[in-house]
């Protein structure tokens, strides 16, 4: 019976004992073993990233949300600022939050092939380039470019270069990203094209964002 007992007392504490870091057995195999970031991470990155635009006091009318983890990223920055706003209004005051266009840079992604000793394919992603903007932006805009994640800075430096092409000022212009991965990724992306304005949280170890997977992986360079 003090057997059963023992053991069951030493199962429970294994089950409880990543309660500690405040997180799960899935959770600390996503992110030690499979390398990935959670959502929960992801969320705290976001509320980061807006604490340094109140510390500066940085207003913009349009987010360019460059690729999917881009809109991703645009959603929720634009919810955590209006419910930011609706927690300061008085009971009887009625809600008159703010609205953010939203514009996607669409992007083209080049791969790099390599191979395993076994002779198995590996594609690497090698180049991002920017293909269209979807919405009418003016000159006089104050402009957000954003990224779920960002390691070298050369796809936040094309989008830069875009949006001055289409006359876009560049001192209009801010960046940012929820994770900046300042590593050297590999020979061929050794140098920070572009240092971004703003961040959330520093990755010091490349991880893979929660919408995607390691395997099919089309992590920005």
């Amino acid at each position: 019976m003090n057997i059963v007992f023992i053991v069951i007392t030493v199962i429970s504490l294994l089950v409880a004992l990543p309660q500690v870091w405040g997180a799960s057995w899935k959770s600390l195999y996503r992110y030690y073993i499979d390398k990935s970031i959670t959502w929960d991470t992801v969320h705290r990155s976001a509320i980061e990233l807006l604490s340094k635009f109140k510390s500066d006091s940085v207003n913009f009318d349009v987010i360019v949300a460059v690729g999917r983890g881009g809109l991703i990223a645009s959603g929720l920055i634009c919810s955590e600022m209006i419910k930011e706003e609706l927690k300061q209004l008085e009971p009887n005051e009625e809600p008159d939050v703010s609205s953010f266009k939203i514009s996607a840079l669409n992007t083209k992604i080049g791969f790099r092939k390599t191979t395993t000793k076994k002779g198995v394919p590996i594609y690497h992603v090698d180049k991002i380039d920017i293909v269209e903007i979807d919405c009418d932006i003016i000159e006089t805009d104050q402009i957000l470019i954003l990224l779920a994640q960002t390691f070298s800075g050369s796809t936040l430096s094309k989008a830069i270069d875009f949006l001055t092409r289409k006359g876009i000022k560049r001192e209009n212009i801010k960046t940012a990203t929820l994770f900046w991965q300042k590593i050297k990724i590999d020979k061929y992306h050794s140098t920070c094209n572009h240092e971004p304005d703003y961040f959330g949280i520093v990755q010091k170890d490349k991880r893979t964002m929660p919408w995607k997977t390691k395997k099919y992986s089309t992590d920005r360079v």
